[in-house]
């Protein structure tokens, strides 16, 4: 990929704060020298309450002992946390994942959403997709696009069965059919109580399994989509509503993802909301190793290329971001999943191979190994 993005410009402000995560990450790595004196400061950690143990963690990683923290996190009964710290380990083994899934006071949708879609977890796919989906009509519009992001190739039979939409329609339109079940995920528009401001729920996992499978390379129906992307604003006129605006861009990228080239113009052409599918578009181009519209969005991705996404199947755009240029600060501004799993040597999605130069260690490194 010979496309380069306009590097930013390192400026006083992105300088002064480089100074000061290497400073932190100092500052962190001295603390825990201080509380390590003598193995008795590291058992009374063990044995104290949630944030001492959560300490623990840290302090036997800084000193290498990665089992035992890992140890340590599996005997944890009551407090995420812990268990959270003890994921940075990567990559995880699937006694933790599973764990982490199963603990009372834990939320195995949350851990989903929020843990195992920003890292590459395929080597526990089939454990945490057991915990999150055992009964697929339940699933919600969030989860199911989680999958996608996730890369989780085997939820393909479970979106596929949220894919069943004669049109979209509203809130409104559920409520007025009586169907007050309907009550979409997501509260989206200027007015978030206002019912034709927001799909329907199955119109909302309709939308969001087409997506998930195109993440995953999966085929959809593309006249199916392609009628409902006709019928978007008729069900829902208000082009400044939020979740109308986000719903064109995903159905026009996924669309056009599926190889329907013309609806990469109409995808462009929107004003509104279209960052919502900015990284899925990048991705799209990336792996058709097509330059010319990739050269057509630059302008655009720089603006924003430090916001770029933590999902484990974006992991190749953020990597393009950076070897492009648009990042100097590339461990600050990328999140700490990535960056901690790029130390590690994880690989990203099968499509693509990294591009960028990577040193590991950083301040998230630094806070578990003691590195800079």
């Amino acid at each position: 990929m010979t496309l380069q993005l306009q590097p930013r410009p390192l400026s006083d402000e992105d300088a002064d704060r480089a100074a000061a995560r290497r400073d932190a990450a100092r500052q962190l790595q001295e603390m825990l020298k201080e509380r390590l004196p003598t193995s008795a400061a590291l058992a009374k950690a063990v044995d104290g309450g949630w944030s001492r143990r959560r300490d623990a963690v840290q302090m036997l990683g800084f000193l290498g002992r990665d089992s035992e923290a890992i140890g340590l996190a599996l005997d944890e009964r009551d407090a995420q946390a812990v268990i959270d710290e003890a994921l940075k380990f990567l990559p995880s083994p699937v006694e933790l994942v599973a764990h982490a899934l199963q603990m009372k006071r834990g939320d195995a949708n949350t851990r989903m959403l929020y843990t195992f879609t920003g890292a590459n977890y395929l080597h526990a796919e089939r454990e945490i997709v057991a915990a999150v989906a055992k009964s697929p009509a339940k699933l919600t519009a969030p989860l199911l696009t989680a999958f996608g992001h996730a890369g989780f190739r085997s939820t393909a039979k479970a979106l596929l069965k949220h894919v069943q939409l004669d049109e979209p329609l509203t809130y409104a339109h559920a409520l007025a059919a009586g169907r007050t079940k309907d009550k979409p995920s997501y509260a989206h528009g200027p007015d978030t109580s206002a019912a034709d401001r927001q799909w329907d729920a199955p119109t909302e996992r309709a939308f969001a399994a087409v997506g998930a499978l195109r993440r995953l390379d999966q085929p959809i129906d593309v006249n199916t989509v392609s009628d409902w992307h006709r019928r978007l604003y008729t069900a829902m006129p208000t082009p400044e509503a939020f979740y109308a605006g986000q719903a064109d861009a995903l159905l026009s990228w996924a669309l056009f993802d599926a190889g329907e080239d013309a609806y990469f113009e109409h995808w462009l052409a929107l004003e509104y909301l279209q960052r919502e599918t900015e990284f899925d578009m990048i991705a799209t181009l990336l792996k058709r190793g097509d330059t010319q519209r990739l050269a057509r969005l630059a302008p655009k991705v720089a603006a924003h290329a430090e916001g770029a996404s933590r999902y484990f199947c974006h992991w190749p755009v953020a990597d393009w971001l950076q070897s492009a240029g648009a990042m100097r600060e590339a461990q600050e501004s990328l999140s700490e999943m990535y960056c901690l799993s790029r130390d590690a040597g994880i690989a990203p999605p099968a499509w693509w191979q990294w591009r960028a130069a990577w040193q590991p260690g950083g301040f998230h490194t630094a806070r578990l190994r003691g590195l800079l």
